[in-house]
């Protein structure tokens, strides 16, 4: 959905928050890469907390305070597109840095399990803007109400993604099926669908 959005942006932003918003289109989409390192980077303080290092911890949240804010300060004079994609660089490189300097020793997670990890998702999303730039640009030609061509183009990339995700990782493929059956299927077609028990001496 973060890679979709980097596509729809231009019609998604001044729709939501008025014409005056169009420059921060830009800056949106350039932050949408941080929002998925970061997003990725989330779940590392639990898994440093479980491994029982507190003090690694503190040192890493200490190095984004100050590290970022020295990104943010060194690029705020070249404007806000430059701050944007320091922050995005700086998001990408912690991510990389947490793995390669900290959890690889604490948990044994290495910087290649994390691209064996993200390369199916980041294939699928390329190929899906390859897709949704062009299309996105197509659809907004019929001049519909911007919600209703965001629904559009999504429901027509999504398949795209899925294809994608299902040539690169049957693994992945996998899990987005399973994720789909837990969510959207009601409870009861699970029950339903379960084996049921023999009875001893049945």
């Amino acid at each position: 959905m973060l890679a979709l959005f980097i596509a729809v942006a231009p019609l998604v932003v001044p729709w939501m928050f008025g014409a005056q918003w169009e420059p921060a289109v830009v800056p949106a989409q350039i932050l949408t890469l941080a929002g998925m390192a970061r997003m990725i980077s989330n779940g590392t303080p639990a898994l440093v907390l479980a491994a029982g290092q507190p003090r690694a911890l503190l040192v890493f949240n200490v190095y984004r305070l100050v590290g970022l804010g020295l990104m943010v300060l060194a690029a705020a004079p070249l404007g806000l597109d430059a701050v944007c994609a320091a922050v995005a660089a700086f998001e990408i490189f912690t991510l990389a840095g947490s793995y390669r300097f900290m959890l690889s020793r604490l948990i044994g997670v290495s910087v290649r399990e994390l691209l064996g990890d993200l390369g199916p998702a980041l294939f699928a999303s390329a190929v899906m803007l390859v897709v949704a730039f062009p299309l996105t640009d197509v659809v907004s030609t019929a001049e519909l109400p911007t919600p209703l061509t965001v629904l559009i183009v999504g429901a027509l990339c999504a398949p795209v993604y899925l294809v994608g995700l299902r040539i690169v990782s049957r693994a992945a493929w996998d899990d987005v099926i399973l994720i789909i059956r837990r969510v959207l299927i009601p409870r009861r077609w699970h029950k339903a669908a379960a084996p049921q028990s023999v009875p001893a001496g049945g």
